[in-house]
């Protein structure tokens, strides 16, 4: 297992990297970092190549920064739940579960899901095993904490763009992509 491990400088969902490259190759590079580096790091964990996230040599201070994001999250968007966030083997204790994977936490970092309310709401769903309404999120439809539909909203953040990329995945297999391992095996999203 590789002792030093480093995530480095994570990209962002919202642009392409800044080179004089060609444009596919920018898109290129945006598809590795959103799609093939999380699920590299994900397979490296699962196979014991790579450590836990912390374990990272600069992975701790992502952990605690994710996590302090996620905390202020719930008590400024969604207090109603904090109890259920908080309890044992509640939200908070499956996502520290689930960071540990350091491809789960490339993502959230890339994303930037601890600081979109939609992300957390729809990873709540899952949590709670409620994916009928994950389902509905995906497709589109705006829903609060509790499930309740609430009024689009005219921004285009993170969790709408990453939910135009599942709809957009392909069904069948091509070769050389792996949205699909990332959405069903890293993300575990509801298959389709």
């Amino acid at each position: 297992m590789l002792g030093n491990a480093k995530f480095g400088n994570i990209g962002n969902w919202a642009g392409t990297p800044q080179t004089t490259a060609s444009e596919s190759a920018r898109r290129s590079l945006y598809g590795y970092e959103w799609v093939d580096r999380p699920v590299f790091l994900s397979r490296g964990y699962t196979e014991k190549k790579l450590p836990e996230s912390k374990e990272f040599a600069d992975g701790e201070l992502i952990v605690k920064r994710e996590l302090e994001n996620l905390d202020s999250m719930f008590l400024r968007n969604f207090s109603e739940v904090n109890t259920d966030y908080l309890k044992a083997g509640g939200f908070r204790a499956r996502f520290v579960e689930l960071i540990k994977d350091p491809g789960f936490l490339h993502h959230v970092v890339f994303w930037e899901s601890t600081k979109d309310s939609k992300a957390i709401i729809f990873m709540w769903f899952l949590h709670k095993k409620r994916f009928d309404l994950a389902r509905r999120m995906i497709d589109g439809e705006n829903l609060n904490i509790n499930g309740e539909p609430t009024p689009a909203s005219c921004d285009f953040g993170p969790w709408d763009r990453l939910a135009a990329y599942y709809r957009a995945t392909p069904t069948c297999f091509i070769l050389g992509d792996r949205r699909l391992e990332l959405f069903e095996d890293v993300l575990r999203w509801p298959t389709r």
